[in-house]
Protein backbone atom coordinates (compact mmCIF):
# COMPACT_ATOMS: atom_id res chain seq x y z
CA UNK A 1 0.00 0.00 0.00
CA UNK A 2 1.36 3.91 -0.77
CA UNK A 3 1.79 5.90 2.29
CA UNK A 4 0.27 9.30 2.40
CA UNK A 5 3.30 11.66 1.68
CA UNK A 6 2.87 15.18 3.72
CA UNK A 7 5.37 18.07 3.13
CA UNK A 8 6.00 18.98 6.84
CA UNK A 9 8.95 19.49 8.94
CA UNK A 10 8.72 18.37 12.57
CA UNK A 11 11.31 19.34 15.28
CA UNK A 12 11.55 17.56 18.84
CA UNK A 13 13.30 19.08 21.49
CA UNK A 14 15.01 17.09 24.50
CA UNK A 15 16.71 17.78 27.60
CA UNK A 16 19.49 14.90 27.14
CA UNK A 17 22.00 14.65 24.60
CA UNK A 18 20.72 12.21 22.37
CA UNK A 19 20.74 9.26 22.08
CA UNK A 20 20.91 7.99 25.28
CA UNK A 21 19.23 5.06 26.54
CA UNK A 22 15.68 5.45 28.09
CA UNK A 23 12.35 6.35 27.99
CA UNK A 24 12.19 9.58 26.60
CA UNK A 25 15.05 8.99 23.65
CA UNK A 26 12.74 5.27 23.08
CA UNK A 27 9.66 7.22 22.72
CA UNK A 28 10.84 9.86 20.40
CA UNK A 29 12.93 8.09 18.43
CA UNK A 30 10.26 5.59 17.40
CA UNK A 31 7.58 8.38 16.40
CA UNK A 32 10.52 10.63 14.94
CA UNK A 33 11.12 7.31 12.84
CA UNK A 34 7.40 6.88 12.18
CA UNK A 35 6.48 10.13 10.94
CA UNK A 36 9.46 9.87 8.46
CA UNK A 37 8.24 6.70 6.97
CA UNK A 38 5.23 9.02 6.80
CA UNK A 39 7.41 11.34 4.74
CA UNK A 40 7.45 14.04 6.88
CA UNK A 41 10.68 15.38 7.73
CA UNK A 42 11.81 15.15 11.04
CA UNK A 43 15.05 16.59 13.21
CA UNK A 44 16.04 16.74 16.31
CA UNK A 45 17.37 19.49 18.75
CA UNK A 46 18.61 18.21 21.92
CA UNK A 47 21.62 19.24 24.80
CA UNK A 48 24.73 18.59 25.69
CA UNK A 49 26.43 18.89 29.02
CA UNK A 50 29.97 19.53 29.90
CA UNK A 51 30.86 15.96 31.19
CA UNK A 52 29.69 14.75 27.67
CA UNK A 53 30.57 17.55 25.56
CA UNK A 54 33.08 15.51 23.85
CA UNK A 55 30.27 12.76 23.54
CA UNK A 56 27.73 15.36 22.30
CA UNK A 57 29.91 17.07 19.92
CA UNK A 58 30.36 13.64 18.17
CA UNK A 59 26.57 13.03 18.23
CA UNK A 60 25.56 16.53 17.10
CA UNK A 61 25.09 15.94 13.36
CA UNK A 62 24.62 12.25 13.36
CA UNK A 63 22.12 10.31 11.15
CA UNK A 64 19.92 8.16 12.93
CA UNK A 65 19.74 4.30 12.11
CA UNK A 66 18.77 4.40 7.89
CA UNK A 67 15.81 6.76 8.84
CA UNK A 68 17.80 10.37 8.14
CA UNK A 69 16.89 11.65 11.13
CA UNK A 70 19.38 14.19 12.35
CA UNK A 71 20.56 14.90 15.50
CA UNK A 72 21.55 18.24 16.85
CA UNK A 73 23.15 17.94 20.50
CA UNK A 74 23.78 21.79 20.36
CA UNK A 75 21.89 23.13 23.28
CA UNK A 76 24.60 23.48 26.45
CA UNK A 77 22.97 22.48 29.43
CA UNK A 78 24.21 22.54 33.55
CA UNK A 79 22.78 19.46 34.48
CA UNK A 80 21.47 20.39 37.90
CA UNK A 81 18.11 21.55 39.30
CA UNK A 82 17.44 25.24 40.90
CA UNK A 83 15.67 28.25 40.40
CA UNK A 84 18.77 29.97 39.14
CA UNK A 85 19.75 27.27 36.52
CA UNK A 86 15.71 26.38 35.72
CA UNK A 87 16.04 29.87 34.07
CA UNK A 88 19.30 30.21 32.90
CA UNK A 89 19.05 26.79 31.01
CA UNK A 90 15.91 28.34 29.40
CA UNK A 91 17.62 31.56 28.33
CA UNK A 92 20.57 29.34 27.06
CA UNK A 93 18.66 27.08 25.26
CA UNK A 94 16.60 30.48 23.49
CA UNK A 95 19.78 31.87 22.88
CA UNK A 96 20.97 28.35 20.90
CA UNK A 97 17.83 27.19 19.50
CA UNK A 98 16.90 30.79 17.56
CA UNK A 99 19.61 30.56 15.20
CA UNK A 100 18.60 26.82 13.97
CA UNK A 101 15.08 27.43 14.43
CA UNK A 102 14.75 30.13 11.82
CA UNK A 103 16.79 28.07 9.66
CA UNK A 104 14.86 25.03 10.13
CA UNK A 105 11.27 27.06 10.35
CA UNK A 106 9.61 23.63 11.11
CA UNK A 107 5.85 23.52 10.75
CA UNK A 108 5.63 21.84 14.08
CA UNK A 109 7.95 21.89 17.93
CA UNK A 110 7.56 18.61 19.89
CA UNK A 111 9.11 19.27 23.50
CA UNK A 112 9.50 16.24 25.60
CA UNK A 113 9.18 16.89 29.27
CA UNK A 114 11.13 15.82 31.88
CA UNK A 115 12.96 17.84 32.35
CA UNK A 116 11.52 21.49 31.18
CA UNK A 117 14.82 22.92 31.05
CA UNK A 118 13.46 23.78 27.22
CA UNK A 119 10.12 24.23 27.66
CA UNK A 120 9.75 28.01 28.61
CA UNK A 121 12.15 28.07 25.13
CA UNK A 122 10.26 26.24 23.35
CA UNK A 123 6.98 28.18 24.24
CA UNK A 124 9.15 31.17 23.43
CA UNK A 125 9.98 29.98 20.15
CA UNK A 126 6.76 28.82 18.92
CA UNK A 127 5.26 32.16 19.73
CA UNK A 128 7.86 33.74 17.88
CA UNK A 129 7.96 31.78 14.87
CA UNK A 130 4.29 31.13 15.27
CA UNK A 131 4.36 27.48 15.17
CA UNK A 132 2.61 25.01 16.68
CA UNK A 133 3.63 23.53 19.65
CA UNK A 134 2.98 19.79 21.12
CA UNK A 135 4.20 19.11 24.63
CA UNK A 136 5.12 15.59 25.01
CA UNK A 137 4.07 15.21 28.76
CA UNK A 138 6.04 12.19 30.23
CA UNK A 139 6.19 13.58 33.57
CA UNK A 140 4.57 15.18 35.87
CA UNK A 141 7.28 17.94 36.19
CA UNK A 142 5.27 20.45 38.13
CA UNK A 143 3.43 18.10 40.74
CA UNK A 144 7.25 16.38 41.70
CA UNK A 145 8.46 19.63 42.52
CA UNK A 146 6.01 19.69 44.82
CA UNK A 147 5.78 16.07 46.12
CA UNK A 148 9.63 16.00 46.54
CA UNK A 149 9.76 19.22 48.14
CA UNK A 150 11.88 21.03 45.95
CA UNK A 151 12.89 24.55 47.99
CA UNK A 152 12.36 27.47 47.82
CA UNK A 153 8.69 26.21 47.75
CA UNK A 154 7.21 29.71 46.58
CA UNK A 155 9.22 29.23 43.54
CA UNK A 156 8.16 26.16 42.74
CA UNK A 157 4.72 26.76 43.35
CA UNK A 158 4.96 30.26 40.94
CA UNK A 159 6.90 27.47 38.26
CA UNK A 160 3.90 25.22 38.30
CA UNK A 161 1.39 28.25 37.76
CA UNK A 162 3.75 28.96 34.59
CA UNK A 163 3.87 25.36 33.40
CA UNK A 164 0.06 25.13 33.51
CA UNK A 165 -0.21 28.38 31.75
CA UNK A 166 1.75 26.58 28.85
CA UNK A 167 -0.28 23.77 28.95
CA UNK A 168 -2.95 25.23 28.14
CA UNK A 169 -1.68 27.87 25.50
CA UNK A 170 -0.32 24.58 23.37
CA UNK A 171 -1.57 23.44 20.58
CA UNK A 172 -1.61 20.01 21.82
CA UNK A 173 -0.60 18.09 25.19
CA UNK A 174 -0.05 14.37 24.93
CA UNK A 175 -0.26 12.94 28.59
CA UNK A 176 0.61 9.18 28.78
CA UNK A 177 -2.43 7.97 30.80
CA UNK A 178 -5.94 8.94 31.25
CA UNK A 179 -5.25 9.53 35.08
CA UNK A 180 -2.89 11.92 34.05
CA UNK A 181 -5.25 13.24 31.84
CA UNK A 182 -7.52 13.91 33.98
CA UNK A 183 -6.00 15.82 36.37
CA UNK A 184 -4.57 18.03 33.59
CA UNK A 185 -8.06 18.59 32.51
CA UNK A 186 -8.92 19.72 36.44
CA UNK A 187 -5.98 22.27 35.92
CA UNK A 188 -7.96 23.55 33.57
CA UNK A 189 -6.26 22.03 29.83
CA UNK A 190 -7.91 21.01 27.58
CA UNK A 191 -5.89 20.12 24.03
CA UNK A 192 -5.59 17.00 25.15
CA UNK A 193 -4.45 13.65 23.52
CA UNK A 194 -3.14 10.50 25.16
CA UNK A 195 -0.55 9.14 23.87
CA UNK A 196 0.77 6.15 26.10
CA UNK A 197 4.44 5.08 26.00
CA UNK A 198 3.53 1.96 24.14
CA UNK A 199 5.85 -0.56 22.55
CA UNK A 200 7.69 -2.47 19.86
CA UNK A 201 6.30 -6.01 19.22
CA UNK A 202 8.31 -6.55 16.84
CA UNK A 203 11.73 -6.05 18.72
CA UNK A 204 10.09 -6.46 22.61
CA UNK A 205 8.59 -10.55 22.18
CA UNK A 206 9.38 -13.49 23.91
CA UNK A 207 12.30 -15.40 23.59
CA UNK A 208 13.76 -18.65 24.48
CA UNK A 209 14.51 -18.45 28.14
CA UNK A 210 16.65 -21.06 28.67
CA UNK A 211 18.89 -19.65 25.69
CA UNK A 212 19.19 -16.02 27.21
CA UNK A 213 19.98 -17.85 30.70
CA UNK A 214 22.94 -19.48 28.91
CA UNK A 215 24.30 -16.02 27.84
CA UNK A 216 24.25 -14.74 31.39
CA UNK A 217 25.26 -17.77 32.94
CA UNK A 218 21.91 -17.83 35.16
CA UNK A 219 21.21 -21.39 35.96
CA UNK A 220 17.37 -22.54 35.46
CA UNK A 221 16.23 -23.35 38.89
CA UNK A 222 16.86 -19.39 40.25
CA UNK A 223 13.84 -17.77 40.18
CA UNK A 224 14.81 -14.72 38.47
CA UNK A 225 13.56 -10.44 38.64
CA UNK A 226 14.66 -7.52 36.78
CA UNK A 227 14.56 -4.22 37.26
CA UNK A 228 14.74 -2.07 34.09
CA UNK A 229 15.80 1.59 34.68
CA UNK A 230 17.28 4.49 36.35
CA UNK A 231 17.51 3.87 40.29
CA UNK A 232 16.57 7.30 42.06
CA UNK A 233 14.22 8.35 44.53
CA UNK A 234 11.14 7.34 42.08
CA UNK A 235 12.10 3.82 41.97
CA UNK A 236 13.41 2.45 45.31
CA UNK A 237 15.06 -1.06 44.30
CA UNK A 238 16.44 -0.97 47.59
CA UNK A 239 13.41 -2.11 48.95
CA UNK A 240 13.61 -5.13 46.36
CA UNK A 241 17.01 -5.78 47.90
CA UNK A 242 15.33 -5.88 51.25
CA UNK A 243 13.03 -8.25 50.39
CA UNK A 244 15.43 -10.41 49.24
CA UNK A 245 17.40 -10.46 52.75
CA UNK A 246 13.93 -11.67 54.07
CA UNK A 247 13.49 -14.48 51.60
CA UNK A 248 17.14 -14.85 52.91
CA UNK A 249 16.69 -14.92 56.38
CA UNK A 250 13.00 -17.08 56.03
CA UNK A 251 15.39 -19.65 54.49
CA UNK A 252 19.14 -19.91 54.04
CA UNK A 253 18.94 -21.72 50.62
CA UNK A 254 16.93 -19.06 49.75
CA UNK A 255 20.30 -17.36 48.35
CA UNK A 256 20.81 -19.54 45.97
CA UNK A 257 17.68 -19.50 44.76
CA UNK A 258 16.34 -15.68 44.09
CA UNK A 259 17.85 -13.61 41.77
CA UNK A 260 17.37 -9.64 41.22
CA UNK A 261 19.58 -8.25 38.07
CA UNK A 262 19.18 -4.80 37.02
CA UNK A 263 19.42 -2.71 33.97
CA UNK A 264 20.49 1.00 33.93
CA UNK A 265 22.10 3.88 35.77
CA UNK A 266 21.33 6.16 38.71
CA UNK A 267 22.61 5.65 42.73
CA UNK A 268 24.04 1.96 41.82
CA UNK A 269 26.87 2.29 43.67
CA UNK A 270 24.61 2.85 46.86
CA UNK A 271 22.19 0.10 45.68
CA UNK A 272 25.31 -2.73 45.69
CA UNK A 273 26.68 -1.43 49.07
CA UNK A 274 23.70 -1.53 50.25
CA UNK A 275 22.91 -5.29 49.12
CA UNK A 276 26.45 -5.93 50.60
CA UNK A 277 25.84 -4.63 53.85
CA UNK A 278 22.73 -6.60 54.04
CA UNK A 279 24.88 -10.01 52.93
CA UNK A 280 22.63 -10.08 49.81
CA UNK A 281 25.30 -8.86 47.31
CA UNK A 282 25.15 -12.39 45.79
CA UNK A 283 21.36 -11.85 44.53
CA UNK A 284 21.87 -8.98 43.26
CA UNK A 285 23.61 -8.77 39.63
CA UNK A 286 23.97 -5.28 37.74
CA UNK A 287 24.50 -5.78 34.32
CA UNK A 288 25.30 -2.01 33.12
CA UNK A 289 23.90 0.62 31.30
CA UNK A 290 22.27 -1.40 27.72
CA UNK A 291 22.05 1.05 24.79
CA UNK A 292 21.13 -1.94 22.65
CA UNK A 293 17.51 -2.48 22.73
CA UNK A 294 17.98 -6.01 21.16
CA UNK A 295 20.20 -6.72 24.43
CA UNK A 296 17.66 -5.11 26.91
CA UNK A 297 15.40 -7.80 25.52
CA UNK A 298 17.38 -10.54 26.12
CA UNK A 299 18.14 -9.85 29.91
CA UNK A 300 13.90 -9.38 30.34
CA UNK A 301 13.68 -13.07 28.59
CA UNK A 302 15.86 -14.65 31.04
CA UNK A 303 13.92 -13.16 33.65
CA UNK A 304 10.62 -14.67 35.47
CA UNK A 305 9.06 -11.30 36.75
CA UNK A 306 9.86 -7.79 36.08
CA UNK A 307 9.58 -5.13 38.79
CA UNK A 308 8.10 -1.96 39.28
CA UNK A 309 9.20 0.01 42.30
CA UNK A 310 7.60 2.40 42.77
CA UNK A 311 8.22 4.64 45.93
CA UNK A 312 5.27 6.69 47.65
CA UNK A 313 5.51 9.72 45.97
CA UNK A 314 1.50 10.54 45.80
CA UNK A 315 1.91 11.62 41.81
CA UNK A 316 2.80 8.08 41.19
CA UNK A 317 -0.42 6.71 41.44
CA UNK A 318 -1.23 8.44 37.54
CA UNK A 319 1.82 7.05 35.81
CA UNK A 320 2.39 3.74 33.75
CA UNK A 321 6.00 3.39 33.09
CA UNK A 322 7.57 1.98 29.64
CA UNK A 323 9.44 -0.77 31.01
CA UNK A 324 5.60 -1.90 31.95
CA UNK A 325 4.90 -2.59 28.29
CA UNK A 326 8.24 -3.73 27.85
CA UNK A 327 8.19 -6.68 30.35
CA UNK A 328 4.79 -7.94 29.22
CA UNK A 329 5.64 -7.98 25.67
CA UNK A 330 8.74 -10.26 26.74
CA UNK A 331 5.65 -12.18 28.23
CA UNK A 332 6.81 -11.83 31.98
CA UNK A 333 3.94 -10.91 34.75
CA UNK A 334 4.87 -7.74 37.21
CA UNK A 335 5.34 -6.97 41.15
CA UNK A 336 4.72 -3.58 41.47
CA UNK A 337 4.91 -1.93 44.91
CA UNK A 338 1.99 0.47 44.43
CA UNK A 339 -0.94 2.25 46.09
CA UNK A 340 -4.08 0.28 45.46
CA UNK A 341 -5.85 2.93 44.17
CA UNK A 342 -2.86 4.01 41.17
CA UNK A 343 -4.05 3.41 37.86
CA UNK A 344 -1.23 0.96 37.08
CA UNK A 345 -2.66 -1.50 40.27
CA UNK A 346 -6.02 -1.35 39.01
CA UNK A 347 -4.38 -2.50 35.37
CA UNK A 348 -2.45 -4.79 36.77
CA UNK A 349 -5.92 -6.40 38.71
CA UNK A 350 -8.16 -5.70 35.87
CA UNK A 351 -5.80 -7.73 33.01
CA UNK A 352 -4.62 -10.07 35.51
CA UNK A 353 -1.00 -10.12 34.37
CA UNK A 354 0.81 -9.11 38.51
CA UNK A 355 0.78 -8.75 41.88
CA UNK A 356 0.63 -5.41 43.80
CA UNK A 357 2.17 -4.87 47.11
CA UNK A 358 2.16 -1.31 49.22
CA UNK A 359 4.90 0.99 48.63
CA UNK A 360 8.02 0.43 50.99
CA UNK A 361 6.74 -2.18 51.96
CA UNK A 362 10.20 -4.74 52.02
CA UNK A 363 7.77 -7.62 53.78
CA UNK A 364 4.93 -7.86 51.66
CA UNK A 365 7.14 -7.69 48.27
CA UNK A 366 9.00 -10.61 49.39
CA UNK A 367 5.76 -12.73 50.30
CA UNK A 368 4.59 -11.56 46.98
CA UNK A 369 7.79 -12.91 45.01
CA UNK A 370 7.36 -16.37 46.41
CA UNK A 371 3.18 -16.48 46.05
CA UNK A 372 4.05 -15.59 42.10
CA UNK A 373 7.05 -17.96 41.66
CA UNK A 374 4.94 -20.48 43.09
CA UNK A 375 1.71 -19.24 40.62
CA UNK A 376 4.12 -19.80 37.79
CA UNK A 377 5.28 -23.39 38.35
CA UNK A 378 1.82 -24.25 38.40
CA UNK A 379 0.24 -22.31 35.03
CA UNK A 380 1.43 -19.98 32.35
CA UNK A 381 -1.76 -17.76 32.30
CA UNK A 382 0.06 -14.85 33.73
CA UNK A 383 2.15 -14.98 30.64
CA UNK A 384 -0.46 -15.03 27.93
CA UNK A 385 -2.25 -12.46 29.79
CA UNK A 386 1.12 -10.14 29.68
CA UNK A 387 1.46 -11.44 26.20
CA UNK A 388 -2.11 -10.08 25.25
CA UNK A 389 -1.86 -6.80 27.45
CA UNK A 390 1.55 -5.66 25.26
CA UNK A 391 -0.24 -6.15 22.21
CA UNK A 392 -2.98 -3.49 22.85
CA UNK A 393 -0.76 -1.06 23.29
CA UNK A 394 1.50 -1.76 20.34
CA UNK A 395 3.99 1.72 19.15
CA UNK A 396 2.72 1.16 15.48
CA UNK A 397 -1.03 2.00 16.23
CA UNK A 398 -0.23 4.62 19.01
CA UNK A 399 1.26 6.35 16.53
CA UNK A 400 -0.65 5.90 13.84
CA UNK A 401 -3.45 7.59 15.85
CA UNK A 402 -1.35 10.49 16.88
CA UNK A 403 -0.16 11.74 13.15
CA UNK A 404 -3.99 11.87 12.35
CA UNK A 405 -4.11 14.27 15.23
CA UNK A 406 -1.57 15.81 14.19
CA UNK A 407 -2.43 16.46 10.59
CA UNK A 408 -5.87 17.23 11.77
CA UNK A 409 -7.53 19.97 9.76
CA UNK A 410 -4.61 20.51 7.50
Amino acid sequence: MTQAKHTKSFLFVLGFSCPFPGAGWNRISYLARYLMDHGIACSILSTFFPLTIKRAHAKKMEICVAKNIRIYNIIPQIPVENPFLIILNNLIAFIFSLPFCLFKRPDLLIISIWPANQLLCAFWLSKLLRTKLVIDYRDEVEENWISYGKKPRFFYELMKKVLIKIYRNSYLVTPTTPAVADNLEQKGVRNIHIVADGVDTTLFKPLDKGEMRSRLNIPEDIFVLVFLGYVYDAYRVDIIVKALRILKEKNARNESKYLLIVVGGGKIKELLAYADNLRVSSMVRYVGVIDDPEEVVKVINAADVGIIPYGDNPSLRRMFPTKLFEYTACGIPVIGTLYDDSILAKYLRKHSIGITVPPLDSKSLAKAIEDIRNVLKNQSELNSNALSFARKYDKAKIAEELLSRLLKGD
